[in-house]
């Protein structure tokens, strides 16, 4: 019998299988952990649909499916006369290795049997329309935690909870790792102060009081140069625990500390001392400011540009280039019954960013309306010679990407018709881009070349020039001064 308290200071109490103790190498161990990006996704829909969120925990969860093992086990204590009897074992339990994907099988087969069917890009988001057919219910499950977005959430959840035990239900206010206000007007803002403040306890436990900063890392910081000492292995198990914890709170929507995490993971092999000390400041950031939250809206955002920036037609100019180009569309697609957001995309990069292997940095930052949904800081795969190839290299990715982010919205039901804003700062890049005369000049990029071309010939993407001062995805390539770190994240998000 294992015994916790919750977050909630709920108890608990559970009968664990020691899994761990037997083979199971050809058994099934899936677990439904739903994308974060689904669930940004979600929640913007909800808003442009005037959607409510409803929130659920499944009670026992495990237990109330049949485990595919067999399992043999000696009955504790908790059995009372049954006392060091042999007992086989019938139900998943947890601490089971295939506990987590028979439970998943079960509530999906209860959710088919409601008419819900898994979306084609992440089969832990479930889809179905509504009794009217004027739009669309959704359910998106993480293991035994779920979220219905519909109308009629409640309507759902009691169809449900006449199947199953369910607690913690209520409109989302701690999910995943984020807790949720609402704001003056009745938008969600979205954080993860409650988790900042159990692992910054726990950091300060363990590593001692932190100090607090005003950015994650110093502005030009590059720690490929630090040669302090090297860390001992109790000083390397600390490192990755930190490494652990800062990776979790980039993933729930914490987008400002993305580059500064990345920029230490490539050293969690072999840390030395002064990467332990950086790691230490990005928390003492985190320590000033836990309430950072970002606003799920839907609204289109609002740029600063001329006229002929955004209805020129670059698919037609470059047609007869590419007069193959297309983009590629599901025959499954559910029909969409959402009206069309706003995509945009910034992309950027930092040239041999990396002083000791010279490879550069890229960054993404994909919005859907003006809700943050998608965002990447990370070191391309081979070193480029030039600004403008390292610039194009980032250009193809973010392409990529937001195909990718379209492709999900039509999943969801969402019309997506028009070519998606891609943001850059470096003029010939996008030049090179739009411009039907252009021609390849350099051979080593010629993937990017014609890939970013291709998508503006098939109306995928748009790009356009951007004020490097203006351009977001600089959060995400470089190590930036207080003025310019904090202007850029005022942008997104407030605390």
């Amino acid at each position: 019998m294992i015994f916790d308290v919750k977050h909630d200071l709920r108890r608990k109490a559970r009968l664990v299988a020691g899994g761990h103790l037997i083979d199971a190498f050809d058994v099934d161990i899936y677990s439904s952990t739903v994308k974060s990006i689904s669930v940004k996704l979600l929640h913007v829909i909800a808003h442009k649909m005037n959607l409510k969120q409803l929130c659920g925990d499944v009670s026992n969860a495990f237990p109330t499916a049949w485990t595919n093992e067999k399992v043999y086990a000696r009955a504790g204590p908790e059995f009372g006369v049954l006392e060091g009897q042999i007992v086989i074992i019938r139900k998943a339990l947890y601490g089971l290795r295939s506990s987590s994907e028979r439970w998943h099988t079960h509530f999906a087969d209860t959710l088919r049997g409601i008419e819900f069917v898994p979306t084609r890009y992440d089969k832990d988001v479930w889809i179905r329309k509504s009794e009217d057919e004027s739009y669309y219910e959704y359910i998106c499950t993480h293991v035994d935690d779920f979220m219905i977005v519909s109308k009629k959430p409640q309507a759902v959840m009691d169809t449900l909870k006449g199947i199953y035990s369910i607690s913690a239900e209520g409109p989302p206010e701690y999910y995943l790792g984020n807790d949720y206000k609402k704001t003056a007007n009745g938008r969600w803002a979205i954080g993860c102060k409650k988790y900042l403040i159990e692992a910054l306890a726990r950091v300060e436990q363990m590593l001692g009081i932190l100090m607090k900063y005003s950015v994650p890392l110093p502005a030009g910081d590059h720690p490929e140069m630090d040669t302090s000492e090297m860390l001992n292995d109790d000083g390397h198990r600390k490192y990755q625990m930190l490494l652990g914890i800062l990776n979790w709170v980039v993933t729930i929507g914490r987008f400002d500390i993305a580059h500064a995490t990345s920029s230490m993971a490539r050293f969690s092999a072999s840390p030395r001392k002064g990467h332990l000390d950086r790691a230490l400041r990005i928390f003492g950031y985190l320590k000033k400011r836990k309430n950072r939250r970002y606003v799920v809206d839907s609204r289109d955002p609002v740029f600063q540009g001329g006229e002929d920036e955004f209805t020129r037609d670059y698919a037609d100019e470059l047609g007869s280039e590419y007069p193959e180009a297309s983009e590629e569309l599901d025959q499954g697609l559910p029909e969409p019954l959402v009206d069309e957001m706003e995509i945009t995309v910034f992309v950027d990069s930092d040239h041999a960013h990396d002083k000791v292997t010279r490879r550069s940095l890229t960054g993404i930052m994909i919005f859907v309306g003006r809700t943050p949904v998608f965002y990447s800081s990370k070191r391309q795969g081979a070193v480029e010679t030039s600004t403008y190839g390292a610039e194009f290299c980032a250009m193809r990715t973010g392409t990529e990407e937001t195909i990718s982010v379209r492709y999900m919205l039509r999943c969801l039901g969402v019309l997506v018709e028009h070519a998606s804003f891609m943001f850059g700062d470096n003029l010939g890049v996008i030049q090179n881009a739009t411009i039907k005369e252009s021609l390849l000049k350099k051979k080593h990029v010629a993937i990017s070349f014609h890939r970013v071309r291709e998508a503006t010939a098939a109306g995928i993407v748009h790009p356009m020039k951007i004020a490097s001062q203006d351009n977001i995805s600089d959060l995400l390539t470089k190590s930036l001064s207080e003025r310019i770190f904090c202007t850029l994240v005022g942008m997104i998000s407030y605390g």
